[in-house]
């Protein structure tokens, strides 16, 4: 079931709700195209996320860089013990820039590619998509989720502030190139706790702009630790 545009129609009913308010993905499996959840919310408060199912991303490729992206948001609070599959394989051979190049470069594959851009399918350059992407979220938790086999980044926070990340589960191969667990750049204020993190590259990667780290209790493993 390809659900983009009934997601995107649920959040913004929710985000718009004068009043408390969840963005609820019930059990079963869902593919979707990237998306963009974007605030601010109604009186600077988000909706509850809560992922129940499995959300499954579309083999192949894209010109976004991030499958599933929340921005300009405060107080979301998002879990729900559900599944999210970055479905990365196809992606794997191609992730070959290093450290310096992870968020920048792009790579070219064969113009039979098929790939889906906010909702809409076209033939375009391929970028290192990154599975869930916070991009100036405040005061805000994320937990009890379970992150597998991303084309590039698990997780990333970018510009964010106050964030509080505890029991996630993220797993790629060992031989899966560029798949951080968890991602940090640019962010203040972050704590990262009892969590299992096992992929190709970092468990978790702290990127230049970041302070106020707090990590504790992480099994990492395969990986390259924690640096």
């Amino acid at each position: 079931m390809y659900v983009c545009q009934a997601f995107l129609a649920a959040w913004s009913a929710a985000c718009r709700f004068k009043g408390k308010a969840a963005f609820v993905v019930p059990k079963g499996t869902f593919k979707l195209s990237p998306v963009h959840f974007e605030g601010p919310c109604y009186d600077g408060r988000s909706p509850s996320v809560r992922i129940r199912g499995v959300l499954q991303a579309l083999a192949g490729f894209s010109d976004d860089n991030y499958w599933i992206k929340f921005s300009d948001l405060n107080r979301l609070s998002m879990g729900g013990g559900g599944e999210i599959d970055g479905q990365g394989a196809d992606s794997w051979s191609g992730n070959k820039c290093d450290k310096d190049c992870k968020l920048s470069s792009t790579v070219r594959f064969p113009r039979s590619s098929i790939v889906v851009r906010s909702c809409m399918i076209s033939l375009l350059t391929v970028a290192l998509i990154q599975t869930l992407k916070f991009d100036g979220v405040r005061n805000s938790k994320v937990a009890r989720l379970s992150l597998l086999n991303s084309k590039a980044f698990h997780v990333k926070f970018h510009r964010c502030d106050n964030i509080n990340v505890s029991g996630l589960k993220i797993s790629a191969p060992q031989n899966s190139r560029n798949t951080d667990g968890i991602h940090i750049a640019v962010t203040n204020g972050i704590t990262i706790r009892s969590s299992i993190i096992g992929t190709g590259d970092d468990c978790i990667s702290v990127g230049q702009g970041s302070r106020n780290v707090t990590i504790s209790n992480i099994i990492c493993g395969p990986g390259h630790g924690i640096r």
